[in-house]
This record gives C-alpha cells, sequence and structure tokens, in this order.
C-alpha cells in the first residue's frame, strides 16, 4: 500500500483528491495538511511513501514547504499538484528535489500513474509537462524569459502581491520584515521594468500564476 501525505489549503479540493486516491487499491491517504507548515509537521509524524504538495499554501507555500521536507528527509518522494501550469513552476519544483509534477486538470488515470512512478523514485510529468519543460531547457529564448529570471522568492512575493496581499501581510505570510518585503518589489519592480503594482498584477495573471480556485 502506498501511504500518502496530502497538503492543500482548500478543504473542498483536498477531499475531492482524497475520495479519488482511495478509489486505487493500492493507494491510501494517512494524513492531511492544510498550509506548508503543518505539512511538514505530518510529514515527520508519518513518513509516508509519497507527499502531494501545492503550490499556494498559506505560512509556507508549495515550494518552500518542498524544500524544507527535502532538506530533512534528502530521499523523499514528493509530487506537486497545482492548479500552476508546468511553465511557471515545474522545473523550480524539480531542481528543488520534487520527483513529480502535475496539474489539477489531470486524469484519476494519470493521478494514480503520478502517484505510483514517484513512490518507486521516479520522476513524472505529463505528456504536456514534459514538452514545456523540455521547451525550457534547451530553447535560450524560454530560459532568459523575464519569469525565469525571477529567483523563487521574487516569484513568490509576486504571487501574493497579484492575490491582493498589502506589504505588512506579505512580510507577516513570509515570516520577513516589511522593509524586506519593500526590496524584493523594488527588484520585481527592476528586472520586469514595470512602474505600478497593477502592472505586477497584469503580468502574474497573463503567466498563470494568480490561483482562481475558490477560498
Amino acid at each position: 500500500m502506498i501511504r500518502v501525505l496530502l497538503a492543500d489549503d482548500h478543504e473542498l479540493i483536498r477531499e475531492g483528491i482524497k475520495q479519488v486516491l482511495n478509489e486505487a487499491q493500492d493507494i491510501e491517504v494517512v494524513a492531511e495538511a492544510n498550509n506548508g507548515e503543518e505539512a511538514i509537521s505530518r510529514y515527520n509524524q508519518c513518513e509516508p511513501d509519497v507527499a502531494i504538495l501545492d503550490i499556494s499554501m498559506p505560512v509556507l507555500d508549495g515550494l518552500a514547504t518542498l524544500k524544507q521536507i527535502v532538506a530533512q528527509h534528502p530521499d523523499a518522494n514528493i509530487l506537486v499538484l497545482t492548479m500552476h501550469p508546468e511553465e511557471q513552476y515545474a522545473i523550480r519544483t524539480l531542481k528543488a528535489g520534487a520527483k513529480g509534477y502535475i496539474t489539477k486538470g489531470t486524469t484519476p488515470e494519470e493521478l494514480y500513474r503520478a502517484v505510483r512512478s514517484v513512490a518507486h523514485g521516479r520522476r513524472y510529468l505529463s505528456d504536456e509537462g514534459q514538452s514545456s519543460v523540455l521547451t525550457q531547457l534547451i530553447d535560450i529564448k524560454a530560459t532568459s524569459s523575464p519569469l525565469q529570471q525571477l529567483s523563487d522568492r521574487e516569484l513568490q512575493v509576486l504571487r501574493l502581491i497579484a492575490e491582493g496581499l498589502k506589504t505588512s501581510n506579505i512580510a507577516k505570510t513570509l515570516r520577513l520584515d516589511v522593509k524586506t518585503i519593500e526590496t524584493y518589489r523594488s527588484r520585481l519592480m527592476n528586472k520586469l521594468n514595470f512602474q505600478t503594482n497593477a502592472a505586477l498584477i497584469l503580468f502574474a495573471e497573463r503567466n498563470g500564476l494568480v490561483s482562481t480556485e475558490p477560498k
């Protein structure tokens, strides 16, 4: 039996994914978490065969959670399941130690394949994901695009700005001081050649960084 930790901050979505996974005879969700910090705690408690993480989670987002779990458990088998398209986060999460990356529009059959592959330590990407990642790796223009030039922290701050959080709330969410967040915002403006938050938000929306899932 493949023991799964499922981390997603949307309870209805988490329940739906859990139901789908538990329909497989060889997969069982043994622990759940609704934020990144809780996911790390649950992982340490049960050490599942596979941890399924969303990207957009409170307290710690999926990428930060992934890095912390891998730092503590180098052999962790982590599958990222998110609404963000592969071109935005797949390479970042794979470099950080994830074994697989799929989007929430996937079929139950592909979700099963992904979980089983990751459980055995194999990498898994959908056909579309493989194409996207390969394009980014071999296409010079893709790897030098504005989005690819952003650091993980800058991308994190950009997403939170686009979600409508004020600077003070972003600082609280990321556990940084307000001045540091303002510095990251300035870096984003310079790298992307924007002058306003509205431009940053539009850029984030056009690049699929903002979740449209109901809170």
